[in-house]
């Protein structure tokens, strides 16, 4: 239920990927007036690959209401086994259950869906569609006194007391701040971009389940794939027909800022044809994945960051535009989920306390640093752990390669659930709305600290 003591205030978001329509529902779900503005016309492209959604993102979606409309559109399975493989192809181990251990632990599974599957959930939960504009690409942001002004291409204006970017790596909100700064001789602080490194590309792919890459009976599968100076992930699943996969590559330099290249189609079929035979199996190789029916790909440089700075004033950024990582641990959208959880208790909170009036200037710069305090620590680690994954997969010294071929196959079901225990308990959740009850054995850190404060039942059985 909205809650009736708020004071007012109104958000405009930038950006309608995963963080922006995420952010769009969670302060439907609390009562406060929003905007939505994106720059194309379909909210839910049918582009980008897949998403592994795993537990830390999962409970937050489930506050929302969404995760079992998602649970359901990715067939109603998680991944039940997953693999390490060697350049060849070979099983080097597996881990068993994982769907069955990874619920009794911490409540979900890991599932894979569509990108688009997961952007069509968000938006059919969201009551009040009239608040969400396709089509309002942002030109200019002026930052007022007592609010925020932007103009879209088309000339509308629009007005709120907060502007959020959502609005991904290359974001239109990330440059104004940096543009507002300068203006305020606070430049340095906020100009970071030549320093984004980048040392990986990734090609994303969406293709039509291979029944090579399972064994009989299983429903869905998360695969390693080692390689040297590259990498994959394969993800399956039977009951959706569906293969995401991605092929990670080192690019041999570290590139920085304006130097990282860009890709057009030419230099995604060029590699595809250089890769074509590599083997995710013995039996499977891509071009075999790639034929098994119509492929979506998408070929881009990854970036490894967490800004020192996420807000200016009366705007801020969250998701990609204020963190980014490689994806071999799955944690990019789940820790923009994470973030907007962050965004919107800290807001919710400030818009609880004092008064009727709306918040002014210095209220909402504490009501930002107190999410970037909070999350950036976590976000760093999970791009540090992220960036160690990849290097290890793609096997970078002799060192990794012995550590990747010879020791993890050794203990890769113990490491992986020690690992995941690290990156799922100090997850954040919404904390104005309840946790719905699933039964796990290891609570996450901030439901023991609702019992302990005292705010309300934790739905979760500890």
């Amino acid at each position: 239920m909205p809650l009736s003591n708020l004071r007012p205030c109104k958000v405009l978001i930038a950006g309608g990927g995963i963080s922006g329509l995420t952010l769009a529902l969670s302060l439907e779900k609390h009562g406060v007036d929003y905007l939505l503005l994106e720059a194309y016309p379909d909210l839910a492209p049918r582009r980008g690959g897949g998403i592994l959604v795993m537990p830390n993102g999962a409970r937050i979606l489930d506050q929302l209401g969404c995760y079992e409309d998602l649970y359901q559109r990715a067939g109603g399975s998680g991944v039940s086994r997953l693999y390490l493989r060697g350049p060849d192809g070979q099983v080097l181990a597996t881990v068993d259950h994982t769907d069955k251990d990874l619920t009794e632990r911490h409540g979900y599974p890991n599932i894979w869906v569509d990108r688009h599957h997961l952007l069509r959930t968000l938006h059919d939960h969201i009551a009040d569609k009239s608040r969400i504009l396709p089509n309002k690409r942002i030109t200019t942001v002026h930052h007022l006194p007592d609010g925020v002004e932007i103009t879209t291409a088309d000339g509308s204006t629009y007005r709120g007391d907060i502007l959020v970017g959502a609005d991904g790596t290359h974001s239109t909100v990330r440059q104004a701040i940096v543009s507002r700064a300068t203006a305020l001789g606070l430049g340095k602080e906020y100009s970071e971009e030549e320093q984004i490194p980048s040392t990986y590309d990734c090609i994303f792919g969406l293709s039509s389940y291979h029944p090579g890459l399972a064994q009989e009976g299983e429903e869905s599968t998360l695969q390693f794939i080692l390689g040297d100076h590259q990498s994959y992930i394969v993800g399956t699943s039977g009951p959706t027909n569906r293969s995401w996969w991605f092929l990670f590559l080192n690019r041999g330099a570290i590139h920085h800022g304006a130097e990282i290249p860009k890709y057009d189609a030419a230099d995604k079929a060029r590699v595809l044809r250089a890769h074509a035979s590599d083997q995710l199996t013995p039996t499977v190789t891509l071009a075999d994945l790639m034929s098994a029916g119509p492929a979506e790909t998408v070929y881009t440089p990854l970036r490894e960051w967490v800004y020192s700075r996420w807000h200016l004033g009366r705007m801020g950024v969250v998701g990609d535009a204020a963190h980014k990582m490689t994806t071999v641990l799955g944690q990019g959208g789940n820790q923009a989920i994470e973030s907007v959880a962050a965004l919107t208790n800290s807001l919710v909170k400030g818009l609880a306390n004092g008064g009727t009036g709306r918040m002014t200037g210095d209220e909402i710069e504490a009501m930002f640093e107190e999410m970037q305090v909070l999350r950036a620590p976590r976000a760093r680690d999970m791009m540090e752990a992220s960036g160690k994954k990849q290097r290890a997969d793609a096997m970078e010294t002799p060192e990794l390669k012995h550590f990747s071929m010879h020791v993890f196959p050794k203990i890769i079901a113990l490491g992986t659930f020690r690992r995941w225990k690290q990156y799922l308990a100090g997850a954040v959740s919404l904390r104005g709305l309840p946790i719905p009850y699933r039964k796990r054995v290891v609570p996450f850190d901030d439901e023991v600290e609702r019992a302990t404060e005292g705010l309300g039942r934790v739905e979760a059985k500890l």
